[in-house]
């Protein structure tokens, strides 16, 4: 059901003039699923811009504990060059980034608690647990590859394995779910 946009008043999405007060329903009448819709985006534009805030100071707080030095990143990068093959980053490269994946993985795990708590948005906030605990998992990974439990190639058949479950398990969500909880 749409509303006219002069008075308010219900009416249908195949009328051209509201049976009111006589407006022109030509283009301005919303349905009220699409107001809805217009609505979560704007929500969706917060979190993302509320997200991006999150992971500047999240990218800050990873170089104050880790600072870089450069110099590594530069022998590191010559090195695969003059070999042609691709070599196991130093710890001092690997450190940061699992710390940094932990921390975002921390923050979607938020992300999914809001999406419930505030938006009342089931299907985002378990996609955000999804991509949450995807991200632990990525972050896990790569700290047994660090630490020479698993080699290069079996880290990269689990991170295979899990990016296509990701992808399997969004697309359930996608079609097995409701947008938003009943109020």
């Amino acid at each position: 059901m749409s509303h006219c946009p002069k008075c308010g008043g219900e009416v249908s999405t195949e009328m051209k003039f509201c049976p009111k007060c006589g407006a022109s329903l030509h283009v301005t009448a919303l349905p009220s699923a699409k107001k809805k819709r217009l609505n979560g985006d704007k929500d969706s534009n917060v979190l993302t811009i509320l997200s991006l805030g999150v992971i500047l100071i999240v990218l800050a707080i990873t170089y104050m504990l880790f600072p870089l030095d450069f110099s590594i990143v530069i022998t590191y990068f010559k090195a695969m060059a003059n070999q042609g093959i691709v070599l196991k980053p130093p710890p001092s490269l690997l450190k940061p980034v699992i710390f940094f994946l932990n921390a975002i993985g921390i923050w979607t795990l938020v992300l999914a608690g809001l999406s419930l708590v505030v938006w009342r948005r089931l299907k985002k906030a378990i996609e955000n647990l999804v991509g949450g605990l995807f991200i632990f998992v990525l972050a896990f990974l790569v700290n047994r590859y660090s630490n020479d439990f698993i080699t290069g190639r079996i880290t990269l058949a689990y991170l295979a394995m899990a990016v296509g479950s990701l992808v399997i398990v969004n697309v359930l969500i996608h079609f097995a779910l409701p947008d938003e909880l009943a109020s």
